[in-house]
């Protein structure tokens, strides 16, 4: 994970590593910002939903154990699309009674959550282990090993990485620029307009936000997969700042944005971990700590500087006019 000192002794290895993190935090910032970029939606909750995909996944694709709930010992195809419906349905379960609310609601509802989520997962032994977590076998090892020997393992997790990050961001940008999107940025400009208008703004916030959390539960089942291993202490609300920052490093309202967010976010991270060899002086505990500041630094001078990020959104000149208006029913 993120934080760990680093001893380079295979480049190839760290530099698909890094790259495989930059594919997960993508898929959570491209999660993030349909419910935040397109929709106005403020889920602080984003860990929390990575968690339930994770977790979820682990349980269908392991083998059965009577020490755990689950081991049904489904292929991993089966784990992920469950680990996106399960993040889903909970994503649907707390938006159900605060998306009528007042836009604070959702927030104080999701940070609640996701660490209601991480204490579940750390307490409750029978469903996952709990403080011991679950070991999860990564798929297609075997095969990959036999067609491609030689062939470095993580190269399997790019390619992977590479088509959900390619079918989320086509299905995105189809949205987006879809009178469905067009509805999701009235109601971030305006809610008020938006009704008026006759828009179901609550049906449309739900659809957002529910797809969003499958992203991130698809996010969650990958890490998972990849690790070989799940446990709480991987989802600390600190990772949902990191996806915040990577969504608004890269520029809210834009697909491309959440996804070079991500690697300038990552780049960001592992650059200060490799210090850690350098400066003798400083102890791991307090460069963590001068990261985490630093963080912060990049985030002040990025909102003075460009509050739009790094890509900023696209605006078309036709946005709103035009036949925008009568077809953008979806209800």
């Amino acid at each position: 994970m993120i934080g760990a000192p680093l001893q380079i002794a295979n480049v190839e290895g760290y530099l698909l590593t890094v790259l495989i993190w930059v594919g997960i935090y993508g898929l959570m910032a491209l999660g993030l910002n349909i419910q935040w970029g397109q929709t106005g939606l403020f889920n602080i909750g984003v860990i929390g939903f990575v968690a339930v995909g994770g977790y979820t996944s682990a349980t269908l694709t392991i083998p059965p154990s009577s020490s755990y709930f689950g081991g049904f010992g489904f292929p991993f195809p089966v784990g992920l699309v469950g680990g996106m419906l399960a993040a889903g349905f909970v994503a649907f379960l707390i938006a159900i009674p605060v998306l009528r609310l007042r836009e604070d609601y959702l927030a104080i509802a999701t940070i609640g959550f996701q660490e209601i989520i991480r204490l579940v997962y750390l307490n409750e032994e029978w469903y996952a282990g709990g403080p011991r977590g679950l070991r999860v076998e990564a798929p297609y090892r075997d095969l990959w090993e036999s067609a491609l020997p030689g062939v470095n393992f993580n190269w399997m997790w790019i390619i992977m990485l590479v088509l959900l990050l390619v079918i989320f961001y086509v299905v995105l940008e189809r949205l987006n620029n879809s009178p469905f999107g067009r509805v999701l940025k009235s109601i971030r400009e305006d809610e008020d307009v938006a009704l008026a208008a006759g828009k179901y703004v609550y049906g449309y916030k739900m659809r957002s936000f529910v797809f969003g959390c499958m992203i991130m539960g698809a996010a969650g089942s990958i890490q998972a997969h990849y690790i070989g291993y799940i446990n709480p202490d991987f989802f600390w609300p600190l990772i949902t700042f990191y996806v915040w920052i990577a969504l608004l490093l890269g520029g809210s309202g834009n697909n491309k944005g959440a996804i070079l967010g991500a690697g300038i976010l990552m780049l960001f991270l592992e650059g200060t971990n490799l210090l850690k060899a350098d400066l003798a002086l400083v102890s791991s505990t307090q460069l963590d700590a001068m990261r985490f500041a630093l963080v912060g630094l990049l985030l002040v001078g990025l909102m003075q500087y460009r509050p739009e990020g790094v890509l900023g959104e696209r605006r078309s000149l036709f946005e709103g006019g035009g036949d925008s208006g009568g077809s953008a029913d979806a209800d």
